[in-house]
């Protein structure tokens, strides 16, 4: 029996992908506007340098049936510093979207939105980086 041979990850390849990771959260983290507080923000309810982390998985959409609301309505946003969103790929050494649909393309009705507004046909950014 053949065993195909698999190549080493090559610690370049691995730190240009966590870079593109990076630079993809920016990108999403750029594109947010200025949002108020209405509640004293979890980073100053937590002891001072600490981070509490959640992670959403872009995929969670379909079958899982976990959208960026339920981070709000469960009641995790509020004890929540930062969120990890993943994924991102590396394509031809370009950082690119895992899944376009999931992240910026899926339209959310009013009722499944974050804030209660329904995304509209041509509105430039939906899906889970709009909820976000």
């Amino acid at each position: 029996m053949h065993v195909p041979h698999l190549p080493r990850v090559r610690p370049i390849r691995t730190l240009f992908s966590a870079l593109c990771t990076v630079a993809l959260g920016a990108g999403l983290l750029a594109g947010a506007g200025p949002a108020t507080a209405t509640a004293e923000a979890p980073a100053a309810q937590a002891a001072a340098g600490s981070k509490v982390v959640g992670y959403f998985t872009e995929w969670g959409v379909y079958d899982r049936n976990y959208h960026v609301k339920n981070i709000e309505s469960s009641g995790s946003a509020d004890k929540l510093t930062h969120i990890n969103y993943s994924f991102g790929n590396v394509t031809g050494g370009k950082c690119a979207m895992g899944d376009a649909y999931a992240a910026t393309d899926r339209a959310y009705t009013a009722a499944d939105s974050v804030d209660g507004v329904a995304d509209t046909w041509d509105q430039p950014l939906r899906g889970n980086f709009n909820q976000l």
